[in-house]
C-alpha cells in the first residue's frame, strides 16, 4: 500500500497493470459499493441524464408555489440567458447559477467556443472548485459526441495537478466514454490502486464505471 495520505499520489509510483481476458470478465460482474448513494454514481447519473436541470425546473414550477429556491432558479435561468461575455458565462459553471441553467449555459458557451472542452481542461489543471467538476464531468462527457478526447483527459490526469482522488475517480470515469479500448489498462490499474490504496472509499467506482460503460460499448 502506498503512503498516500488522502491525496493522489504522483503517477509515476504507480505500476500500470495490463488487464487479463480473465480480469476483464470479472469486471463486466465486478459490484459496487453496498451504500445506496456514493459521489461517484450521483456524478455518473447526472452524465447520463445531462438535462436533469431543465426536469427539475419544470417539476419546481408545477410542485412549488412561487418560494425563495423557485425565484433563486428562475432569476439564475435569466442571468444565463442574458449574458453575452464568454468570459462570465464560463465563471458560472463554478457557481450556483451554473447549477440552476446548466444545459442552457453549456448550450450557449459551446455556440462561442466549439472547443469549450479545451478550456475546462485547463481549469482543472490550473484550479478549480467542486462545483466546476461536477459540471466539468457534464461538459467533458457531452464531448464525445463530437469527438473522441479520451487522450486529453488521461493527460490531464497524468499531469499530476488532479491531486483529489474523488475528482480523478471521476475523471477516470468520463475515459470510459471513448470509442475505442486503447484506455482499458489505464482504467484497470486505477480500479486496482483505489481498490487496494483507499479501501473504506468508493473511489473505485469511478474507474469501475467507466470500465463497464466502455465495455458494454464496444462490445468487447
Amino acid at each position: 500500500m502506498l503512503d498516500y495520505k488522502r491525496r493522489m499520489p504522483r503517477l509515476t509510483k504507480i505500476p500500470q497493470i495490463k488487464a487479463t481476458k480473465k480480469d476483464i470478465d470479472k469486471l463486466r460482474n465486478a459490484p459496487l459499493s453496498q451504500e445506496v448513494v456514493t459521489t461517484i454514481r450521483l456524478r455518473h447519473a447526472k452524465m447520463t441524464f445531462k438535462n436533469a436541470d431543465e426536469v427539475v425546473l419544470n417539476a419546481f414550477k408545477r410542485a412549488l408555489p412561487e418560494d425563495y429556491r423557485l425565484a433563486e432558479l428562475k432569476d439564475n435561468i435569466k442571468k444565463v440567458e442574458s449574458e453575452n461575455r464568454y468570459s462570465v458565462l464560463f465563471d458560472f459553471l463554478s457557481s450556483r447559477t451554473g447549477n440552476d441553467a446548466l444545459s442552457p449555459l453549456i448550450r450557449k458557451l459551446r455556440n462561442k467556443n466549439q472547443n469549450l472542452f479545451e478550456d475546462v481542461l485547463s481549469k482543472l489543471i490550473s484550479g478549480y472548485t467542486d462545483t466546476f467538476m461536477d459540471n466539468a464531468l457534464i461538459i467533458l462527457d457531452g464531448e464525445f459526441e463530437y469527438h473522441d478526447i479520451g487522450d486529453r483527459i488521461v493527460d490531464t490526469l497524468k499531469s499530476g495537478k488532479i491531486r483529489d482522488p474523488l475528482d480523478f475517480a471521476s475523471l477516470a470515469m468520463v475515459v470510459g466514454r471513448s470509442k475505442t479500448a486503447k484506455h482499458i489498462d489505464f482504467l484497470y490499474t486505477f480500479y486496482v490502486f483505489f481498490k487496494d490504496n483507499f479501501p473504506d472509499k468508493e473511489y473505485y467506482e469511478g474507474p469501475l464505471l467507466g470500465l463497464k460503460d466502455l465495455l458494454e460499448r464496444l462490445e468487447y
